[in-house]
């Protein structure tokens, strides 16, 4: 059986197997080359990221905790977005607020102007603060420990400019 290629006058044109050249030799150092070349930039770029080559080493300063200033308000503020009704603010918190994320503030934001001035009037430091809503309203939900030995917390809800959304009340914490 012939093989090959059928022309335009219908015959059968023999294919005749191309000669090896020799650019099989020549390519095979081109595979180990590129992957000892690729070996090397990642060994490099990891060394200089760790700095694991460098003589001295990574300059560490040791971090020393600072107190905090006498006027600094500590709490934990968590961004729920839970839409709050009266219910659930008498209720149990502690699944509410405890697992939302926990976010920073700086001295200078809103919310900590506002839990400030709502610190002032309670004359107590509220424990945690969350952003949510309350009956659809954007409101933050500020607990103070009214009675920690019973779990009782005092709860104030304020929307977005610190004014009172909801008269103050009492809730569990568990």
């Amino acid at each position: 059986m012939r093989l090959g290629v059928v022309g335009d006058d219908g015959t059968v044109v023999p294919v005749v197997p191309a000669r090896r050249r020799g650019t099989n030799r020549r390519r095979r150092w081109a595979m180990p080359a590129a992957a000892a070349g690729v070996a090397a930039a990642v060994i490099g770029a990891t060394a200089l990221a760790t700095g694991t080559l460098t003589a001295s080493g990574p300059d560490h300063v040791p971090a020393i905790a600072q107190p905090a200033p006498a006027d600094t308000i500590q709490y934990s503020l968590t961004d729920s977005n839970w839409n709050y009704t009266d219910a659930e603010l008498r209720g149990s918190l502690l699944d509410y607020i405890s697992p939302g994320t926990i976010v920073g503030t700086t001295e200078n934001s809103g919310i900590d102007k506002c839990v400030r001035q709502v610190s002032a009037q309670v004359g107590l430091s509220p424990f945690a603060v969350d952003q949510g809503f309350y009956n659809g309203q954007e409101a933050n939900i500020l607990l103070f420990w009214q009675d920690q030995a019973k779990n009782t917390v005092r709860v104030h809800v304020v929307g977005p400019q610190c004014e009172n959304v909801r008269k103050p009340g009492l809730a569990h914490w568990e």
